[in-house]
């Protein structure tokens, strides 16, 4: 590191000739580099550090008012925004490393420190030292960046749901809502909306962008400005998709990152009871029939499923139309939920979220939605999920 100023060290030696062997180690390394204030115990050190400023801190270790590794745990606790590197004898080497690893810069043993090296140790600390405080004051800023925008995230999902008619509260609809969000990180890459299409029909809309993290937010972002812009066509499902397929193709097509999202998107109307669906390559939700105690995937619209979105401009999604009952409950949810290994890594898989709906299936819908997460945490014996978590159910309730 080139300087033109001299650097400050704080020299804390309690032996005055191993003191002064160090100066003039120092001196005839680099003479005028360097400017040495010594202290010949911790309590004086500490003073010095009250009253001038030092660039880095290089002490003995065995001190008449302290001794081994209190010293260094002292001395950061006065100065910790000082680089400090420790002397130490051959036998106390062992000691001297785990000080390091508990945050000291360097240690040098007694006797053995040539005059480049020691130049060396101490302009190399105080490089490092600049570098970790610059990255902290990033990883700082980063972090505050993740919590804004997990918080603007948010308010992308809905605070409340529609309720049908609009004139009655949530818990007297004949259409209620029901959702689990769990992004992985600060941010995350699942999405889900619910909109009135109609006085009596609403869109139900998730979807799940490959990977999670900052990235798959910004497509989440993304998504939901296309929903809006592409609105119009909302009552027709294969068609919103298609819509929303063609635009994000031409927006991914200009990055160099191949990214691509799955989506589920259905009508659901609370007169008629009906549903009407196309899926982008999406697990297929879940229809709870209450009077039966049935819980089966909606059936295939067709042969062949539309695929995701972002890759095939001219993809279609072919629509299903199934009627339900009253009491009945569609769950939707995102693969962060059942691709989770357990203990001999298998996932816990689709087949046991079928099983795990079917036994919970006469729960209130959102204490079925937490039934199902805690049953999955405790098949991994993990609390937290590797990968975004989102589930919705929508719940035909009453008449409107």
């Amino acid at each position: 590191m080139l300087t033109t100023t001299p650097i400050r060290v704080l020299l804390i030696e309690d032996q005055l000739s191993d003191a002064v062997l160090l100066e003039d180690t120092l001196t005839e390394a680099a003479p005028g580099r360097f400017t040495v204030t010594r202290a010949d115990r911790l309590a004086t050190a500490v003073e010095l550090l009250h009253r001038q400023p030092f660039d880095v801190i290089l002490s003995d270790l065995g001190l008449p008012d302290s001794q081994g590794a209190e010293t260094f745990v002292r001395l950061r606790q006065q100065a910790n925004h000082l680089p400090i590197i420790l002397l130490t004898g051959f036998n106390d080497e062992q000691m001297a490393i785990a000080t390091v690893q508990a945050g000291a810069q360097d240690y040098l043993v007694k006797g053995r420190v040539p005059g480049d090296l020691l130049v060396r140790a101490l302009q190399y600390a105080i490089e490092r030292t600049r570098i970790e405080a610059e990255l902290r004051h990033r990883n700082d800023e980063m972090a505050s960046d993740l919590a804004m925008a997990s918080e603007f995230q948010r308010t992308f999902l809905p605070r409340k749901f529609p309720t049908f008619p609009n004139s009655v509260a949530a818990a007297q609809s004949a259409l209620r809502f029901y959702q689990t969000y769990r992004p992985s990180g600060s941010v995350g890459g699942d999405f889900f909306t619910v909109l009135p299409v109609t006085a009596t029909r609403a869109g139900v809309f998730l979807c799940d962008v490959m990977g999670h993290g900052v990235r798959a937010a910004l497509v989440t972002a993304m998504m939901r400005g296309l929903i809006e812009d592409h609105w119009p066509t909302a009552n027709e499902p294969d068609r919103l998709l298609a819509e929303l397929n063609h635009s994000l193709v031409d927006v991914l097509q200009q990055t160099d990152t191949m990214m691509f999202v799955t989506a589920f998107y259905a009508v659901v109307d609370a007169v008629a009871r009906t549903v009407t669906w196309s899926r982008a390559g999406h697990p297929s939700p879940l229809l709870i029939q209450r009077a039966t105690g049935a819980v089966q995937p909606l059936p295939a619209a067709s042969a062949a499923p539309g695929p995701v979105l972002g890759l095939f401009p001219q993809a279609t999604f072919p629509a299903g139309n199934l009627t339900t009952q009253r009491g009945d409950v569609l769950l939707l949810f995102t693969d962060g939920l059942y691709e989770v290994p357990g203990p001999t890594g298998e996932e816990f898989g689709l087949d046991r979220l079928q099983d795990t709906v079917r036994l919970n299936a006469g729960l209130p819908p959102q204490q079925l939605l937490d039934k199902l997460v805690t049953t999955v945490q405790a098949y991994s014996g993990q609390q937290d999920f590797a990968d975004d978590v989102c589930l919705l159910a929508v719940e035909f309730a009453g008449e409107v």
